[in-house]
């Protein structure tokens, strides 16, 4: 591979395979409990107000099924918790409810670097819900991958505010260079960030 000039940084969604309509929700599972629960009590009065001749039927199988939910909901409960969502998928839980052209539905987000001759530098795909976290990482597996950093990173102006919350601290000169900061303005000289047309051309050398 020659040397790296600019490469451009973009995303998109990528439906996951996932029913929408099998979906967990923290107020879901406590109300489903609820009900279980409820029950599970009317099934256990059933039996014990049977004789001891009489034939319980499908209450026992049914009573079971049910007991074996409810020990099941503590676990989705905080799985659901530690993901940090609102809505999980019960068919992909690793999906998640990002913004796209139809709403909110399950997806992913898959990101790639490409060079100015067309070529796949760096790709990822991640539960992203927006690209802030994307230039860091992908601008390191280029260098990983090629042993050199493009010269000009092209991207969405959102990369920015990623980029100074990222807390780069000491990784910043290798996107910035020299004692250039992030952000223009912020010092005299050329910004190592230039916003045009919501696109931003970031100098990683």
């Amino acid at each position: 591979m020659g040397k790296l000039g600019v490469v451009a940084l973009d995303s998109t969604r990528v439906k996951a395979n996932a029913s929408g309509d099998r979906v967990i929700t923290e107020a879901g599972l406590r109300a489903e409990r609820a009900r279980k629960r409820r029950q599970v009590r009317k099934w256990e009065r059933e039996l014990a107000a049977l004789e001891t001749d009489e034939n319980p039927g499908g209450v026992v199988a049914d009573l079971e099924r049910v007991q074996q939910r409810l020990a099941e909901i503590p676990g989705e409960l905080q799985k659901l918790r530690k993901s940090g969502q609102k809505r999980m998928s019960r068919t992909d839980e690793d999906s998640r409810f990002l913004h796209s052209r139809d709403g909110f539905v399950l997806d992913y987000t898959a990101e790639a670097m490409v060079s100015e001759d067309g070529l796949i530098v760096a790709a990822r795909v991640t539960q992203a819900a927006n690209d802030h976290g994307s230039l860091v990482p992908l601008v390191e597996e280029v260098e990983q991958r090629s042993g050199q950093r493009p010269a000009k990173v092209l991207a969405d102006a959102g990369t920015r505010s990623g980029i100074i919350r990222s807390g780069l601290g000491e990784r910043r000169p290798a996107l910035a260079g020299g004692g250039a900061h992030l952000s223009p303005g912020t010092q005299t000289g050329a910004p190592a960030l230039a916003l045009t047309d919501g696109t931003e051309a970031v100098r990683t050398t």
